[in-house]
């Protein structure tokens, strides 16, 4: 068996929405959410909560989430590093739980909709795979060949040299997003790990649009209140 340790990443900080983990959507807050569904993991062995908010750490109190440690503020603002930060979590849940976690499974608030199915094909498919990692995904709404950039001199310009070339959406071949719902790591390559998944061997969980919705900003908040009151979710 793997043992598997949950980290919920939670920073009082956030630009876009204003103490945006403790924003709620259909009286739920967004750390709440994350909360109940990832307790009910069947493949979890051990769930935590990583933040250096004090607001947020009172807010979940009634959850009973363990909160081992308090993150330091070094790792708590815009630009700290998510891997730096589930590094962190890993090696001091090792040293006070005195266990070694085999997976970690990232968890973060900003996608309200995530499901405990989700969480734990991730971890599922990663084992039987045998994969470094596995993420949630979401299809593209538009090709990203037709996508284009402004040049200093104002004039557009294509990403793809090949996207100007095809003028129906169907002759693209599907492509996909993160989705941000889940992500699982194998311990040696999380301790290595530097840059944004993909890596070459990680495997993609696809998910609906609307569990692929992420709160970056007010529109996209005000979208997800819209979806959980329309779908009573």
């Amino acid at each position: 068996m793997h043992n598997v340790l949950g980290v919920i990443l939670a920073r009082e900080g956030s630009k876009g929405v204003k103490l945006k983990n403790l924003v709620k959507v259909n009286n739920i807050s967004l750390i709440k959410r994350t909360i109940f569904v990832s307790k009910s993991s069947k493949y979890i062995n051990k769930l935590i909560l990583s933040t250096e908010s004090k607001k947020i750490i009172d807010h979940v109190k009634s959850t009973k989430i363990e909160i081992p440690f308090v993150r330091s503020k070094k790792l708590a603002t815009h630009k700290s590093n998510t891997f730096d930060v589930v590094r962190d979590a890993l090696q001091k849940c090792e040293k006070i739980f005195k266990t070694k976690f085999d997976l970690v499974v990232i968890l973060q608030p900003t996608t309200p909709f995530r499901k405990v199915s989700t969480i734990d094909k991730a971890i599922l498919n990663l084992i039987k795979k045998n994969a470094d990692a596995s993420m949630s995904i979401v299809k593209s709404n538009y090709p990203p060949q037709w996508s284009i950039t402004i040049n200093n001199q104002n004039k557009l310009q294509h990403i793809s040299r090949h996207g100007k070339n095809i003028t129906r959406r169907q002759d693209f071949k599907q492509t996909y997003i993160p989705a941000g719902s889940v992500y699982v790591l194998k311990r040696n390559i999380l301790n290595k790990q530097k840059k944004i998944l993909p890596n070459h061997n990680t495997i993609g969980i696809e998910v609906n649009h609307i569990e692929g919705i992420n709160i970056d900003n007010i529109e996209q908040l005000e979208y997800a209140k819209y979806i959980a009151k329309k779908y009573k979710i």
